[in-house]
């Protein structure tokens, strides 16, 4: 018996960004059916797990994974668990006038026109790896993408086409190594800092802290971050706390949405909804709701 396998227009999806580009954050609690697309796919796994198979191959991803789906490639999510991932869309050809010289870069030909990560040699085809910090900063990238295109504020097609380019360039680059030793400790420092805010999130956690475990002052601390994430250190730790809050609201239906705002470090539901609706484009309980819908 052949498997079934869904086939995935990108016209639907470009139709809701205006743009030949579209970034969309999803769960995936049941197994997700085999499909293939028209467009090429990036994939950011923000949290849990699963196996991922393309075509015969068959392998285990997890958070700080990235995934590359070249066009027409048979794939699917099996036994997830508590999966939570960023999905970029684009097509080649009409995203080229938007990508300016990117495409002629060899990182940009290496992934999604030679797709090196498909070879023979790569063990864990179509997946890579970047530093935890150029991860951080790629997904509020995306996260920046969804809330300029749910906005609609003036300029937001401009805006969000920039930060969609601007992933996609960090993404080309993680072969490049930083050469300098002074450039290398900075971001071992800022990494160390992003780490903690990811592991206590839940906890006051305050800027003169994040500082501290950098090892640096506090203005020092926020241009660095600022350099290397492109958003501040407290509004990183917002949407760290605002994506989680999201897992909690798609899990875990026992709880209450004040109940969530406290647990992820909110001390005002209030303040909680408004950032989320900010962030994510739809209020906690939009949110909750329409994740039910994709089941």
């Amino acid at each position: 018996m052949s498997k079934q396998v869904n086939h995935f227009i990108g016209r639907y999806y470009f139709a809701m960004s205006g743009l030949p580009i579209y970034v969309e954050h999803r769960p995936y609690n049941p197994p997700h059916a085999f499909h293939d697309h028209d467009f090429l796919e990036i994939v950011l796994v923000l949290n849990g797990k699963a196996k991922h198979q393309v075509s015969k191959y068959k392998y285990e991803i997890s958070k700080g994974d990235i995934l590359i789906i070249p066009v027409h490639h048979e794939h699917a999510y099996l036994s997830p668990d508590k999966l939570e991932i960023i999905n970029l869309l684009f097509d080649p050809q009409e995203a080229a006038k938007i990508f300016f010289d990117l495409p002629e870069y060899d990182g940009y030909q290496q992934l999604f026109s030679n797709n090196i990560l498909y070879s023979s040699r790569s063990k864990h085809r179509g997946c890579l790896r970047i530093s935890p910090a150029k991860f951080a900063l790629v997904s509020n990238l995306l996260t920046n993408f969804i809330a300029e295109i749910n906005g609609q504020r003036p300029g937001y097609k401009a805006m969000a086409a920039s930060l969609f380019v601007q992933a996609i360039c960090i993404i080309c680059r993680y072969q490049e190594h930083i050469n300098t030793p002074s450039a290398s400790l900075l971001l071992a420092r800022l990494e160390q800092a992003i780490a903690f805010v990811e592991a206590h999130y839940e906890d006051k956690i305050t800027l003169d802290q994040m500082a501290r475990l950098a090892r640096m002052s506090k203005s020092s601390f926020q241009r660095s971050f600022w350099k290397l994430t492109n958003i501040s250190p407290i509004k990183y730790l917002v949407n760290y706390r605002v994506r989680k809050a999201g897992a909690l609201l798609l899990y875990h239906p026992e709880l209450n949405i004040t109940e969530i705002a406290f647990q992820v470090g909110f001390s005002d539901s209030n303040y909680f909804s408004r950032m989320f609706k900010k962030i994510m484009g739809h209020t906690p309980r939009e949110f909750r709701q329409g994740s039910r819908a994709l089941e």
